[in-house]
């Protein structure tokens, strides 16, 4: 006995040690976390005051921005011009970074982040700034110390003077401009180190290659030394990217002869009119990679919340674990993947302001409000639901572009008018798209302030019912304020904005109370709810709502109806099977017997009655077909089945 139970005993810890072994979590990957800092522009700042930074032509202005600007001394003879072409938006947030440059300058640069573009950018010593046709001005990049509207008096004028081990591509020029609008970026590529804000990685990151700015418009309003691009950087798989450059880098112009003959002839003309839209090794992921492999640097996340105890932040590489403690309820809500939409586009021109977008599909924005309130057992009322929703449909090809440099859900004409519709359904109020501000959402001469607690909004993004997640949205970050006006009534304005070219983009108010992740090499982003004081008082609430979509998501989605019909069919067989069982089952066994047992001789030896009898149900016993025949009067719906 004593041998058997040490036997088991070795065999317990063996299999211990193996299921440990099995189940026992990995070693996390590395990752870099750099803390963010948000700052906003006051949203009562004057359109007139900051008109250079200001987005006021839209699609259907007489103004056609020339495509080609007066390009700088340094310009004119270089090997590859690459120009890239973004929507204008009124910026009015920043999520700044602090990074440290190849520079004796121990102080970091605030850099700002940037979905809207792969490339970053700081200001060069000689840096000057221009119109937005690309003529010259005899002023330096440094903008006022005040800056109006600007809740910090901070002023961001660092520059970056390239040497030591800081590289200038000489023969490359860069551009990015605004739709619409004209000239906003100007300078040269260069390649240098930078160190990073987090203490676990001391590595300095070389060979980073940004633009080093000589020309800036519109920056009047940028909060920060610089612009820390996180754009995509491929507009395919991983692995084309030689068929993506030769597709990217092709040439703009349309004849490339006369073109040249044209540059020979006269001085002025010397802008060569050959762009490309692409250049290798912008990102800092790859710069990252080379330093260190372990990180995964292509996938990066974004935390934008507010919380007690977490800073907002910018991570760097896939660490799930790490991504698990910024989740609202991750055993609940695990990050749901999404794959981004398939790139779109007609002429160069239309690639070259598109291919570094992160954008998703967008299926339809639900309103909820009205409160249901039920009494607990403390006499104290909680929330349990709404009375009321109303929802906008969009159709499949809707997308969304994501921003961190506006508050704003900017939505085109269409969409605003829904958006209209469903604040005088919800308020009783009459709402406007203001003409004088920016073209946002006003509300003016009301009794009192706008109360947003008793709304919530939520986005449904995705593809599909399968691939859908919920975006949940804060409604006070929809609500730009309210102030009072002479007659002692209430102006109010929302966060939502006309679009000026009919894109759809959403803004840090939308995407604040989500944990966003941007995985380039696999073309997709992960979303989740994010931990935050909203989700963990609010969220709770949309959960009921849930089930009421189904029925616009039905609407909406026709394939949805297909699976529902097929799955409705199935579940009906199977219970008809399942009542029935008994009876098919006697059926069955009566149809083998009559194969496996009757012998077609013993037919002989029966009368007619009888004979049929044997044939149909299979028995040569005459007792048994006077037991079956008593059983059929019995069961009289048996012949009806």
């Amino acid at each position: 006995m004593n041998s058997l139970k040490k036997i088991l005993a070795v065999l317990c810890l063996t299999l211990s040690i193996i299921h440990c072994g099995l189940i026992s979590p990995t070693k996390p990957e590395n990752v870099i976390s750099l803390e963010l800092k948000r700052v906003q522009v006051d949203p009562w700042t004057k359109a007139s005051t900051i008109s250079d930074s200001a987005c006021y032509r839209d699609k259907d202005s007489d103004y056609v921005h020339e495509y080609d600007i007066q390009r700088p001394d340094y310009c004119k003879n270089v090997k590859s011009y690459v120009k890239i072409m973004s929507q204008c938006i009124f910026m009015t947030t920043a999520y700044q970074v602090d990074l440290k440059f190849n520079t004796k300058d121990a102080t970091p640069f605030k850099m700002v982040l940037d979905l809207r573009t792969p490339w970053s950018w700081i200001k060069s010593p000689s840096c000057k700034l221009y119109e937005r046709s690309g003529k010259p001005l005899d002023q330096d990049c440094s903008y006022p110390s005040k800056v109006k509207g600007v809740k910090n008096d901070a002023k961001f004028n660092k520059t970056f003077n390239c040497e030591g081990n800081c590289k200038v591509y000489e023969d490359k020029c860069a551009e990015i401009d605004l739709v619409q609008e004209g000239l906003s970026v100007l300078g040269n590529f260069i390649s240098t180190s930078v160190k990073l804000s987090d203490t676990g990685f001391k590595q300095s990151v070389k060979g980073f290659k940004l633009v080093q700015a000589t020309g800036l418009s519109g920056q009047s309003l940028l909060l920060g030394d610089g612009v820390l691009g996180l754009g995509k950087q491929h507009t395919g798989k991983a692995d084309d990217d030689d068929e993506e450059d030769s597709s990217m880098n092709s040439n703009y112009d349309e004849d490339e002869e006369e073109e040249e003959e044209e540059d020979s002839s006269d001085d002025n003309n010397s802008n060569s009119k050959k762009y490309t839209f692409f250049e290798h090794g912008t990102d800092l992921w790859s710069a990252i990679d080379r330093v260190n492999g372990k990180i995964n640097a292509n996938v990066f996340a974004l935390y934008l919340a507010e919380h007690d105890s977490i800073k907002p932040q910018l991570l760097i590489g896939s660490n799930s674990a790490k991504y698990v403690d910024l989740i609202y309820q991750p055993e609940k809500h695990p990050l749901k993947w999404i794959p981004l939409p398939i790139l779109k586009y007609d002429t160069q021109e239309e690639l070259a302001r598109t291919y570094f977008q992160w954008r998703i599909p967008v299926r339809q924005i639900v309103f909820r409000y009205g409160l249901v309130t039920e009494k607990q057992d403390d006499k104290t009322e909680q929330v349990v639901g709404f009375q009321n929703r109303t929802s906008i449909l969009l159709n499949k090809e809707t997308e969304a572009q994501l921003s961190l440099q506006t508050s704003a859900m900017i939505l085109p004409e269409s969409m605003m008018d829904n958006i209209l519709d469903k604040l005088n359904q919800i308020y009783g109020m009459k709402c406007s798209i203001s003409t004088n501000f920016l073209k946002y959402v006003q509300c003016f001469n009301l009794d009192k302030q706008l109360d947003v607690s008793q709304l919530a909004v939520t986005i449904h993004v995705g593809y599909g019912i399968d691939n859908e997640q919920l975006i949940n949205v804060d409604p006070n970050n929809l609500l730009l304020g309210c102030k009072k006006n002479k007659n002692s009534k209430y102006d109010c304005y929302f966060n939502f904005q006309l679009s000026q070219d009919d894109q759809i983009i959403f803004g840090d108010s939308v995407m604040r109370e989500s944990f966003w992740v941007f995985d380039v090499n696999g073309r997709k982003i992960g979303l989740a709810p994010a931990k935050s004081n909203y989700n963990e008082k609010s969220f709770w609430k949309d959960i009921k709502g849930i089930i009421a979509d189904v029925e616009d998501v039905i609407r909406g989605d026709i394939i949805f109806l297909l699976r529902f019909f097929i799955v409705l069919v199935i579940l009906s067989t199977i219970l008809f099977l399942f009542v029935n069982w008994k009876k098919i089952y006697l059926i069955i066994q009566r149809r083998l017997r009559y194969k496996n047992i009757v012998d077609p001789s013993e037919l002989a030896n029966l009368d007619l009655d009888k004979r049929d009898m044997v044939i149909k149900y299979g028995q040569t016993d005459d007792q048994d077909i006077t037991d079956q025949i008593q059983e059929l009067e019995q069961n009289e719906s048996f012949d009806a089945l």
